[in-house]
């Protein structure tokens, strides 16, 4: 049995484009260990030109969530947040 682990970390006003070798499935988002405010933030994901919202996480009340996305091999992917965290 196989398993793996991929993590990444989304910096406030960067975005993280790749096109995908292998299929991949994001289970999880949550806040880093330095929150800098309690405003809230958004998980976002482009595929094909079209965003989508994840999740909103709010510090103190919604840390991370539980999330089940699979990105498929050949997609172009894009992942930003728009907080600060």
């Amino acid at each position: 049995m196989f398993v793996g682990f991929w993590g990444l970390t989304i910096l406030p006003g960067k975005t993280y484009t790749q096109t995908v070798d292998a299929s991949f499935r994001v289970s999880n988002a949550s806040l880093g260990i330095d929150i800098k405010n309690n405003q809230r933030t958004s998980l976002i994901v482009s595929i094909e030109n079209k965003k989508f919202v994840l999740c909103n996480l709010i510090p103190e009340k919604i840390e991370q969530q539980s999330l089940d996305i699979t990105i498929t091999e050949g997609e172009e992917v894009t992942f930003e947040s728009n907080g600060d965290k």
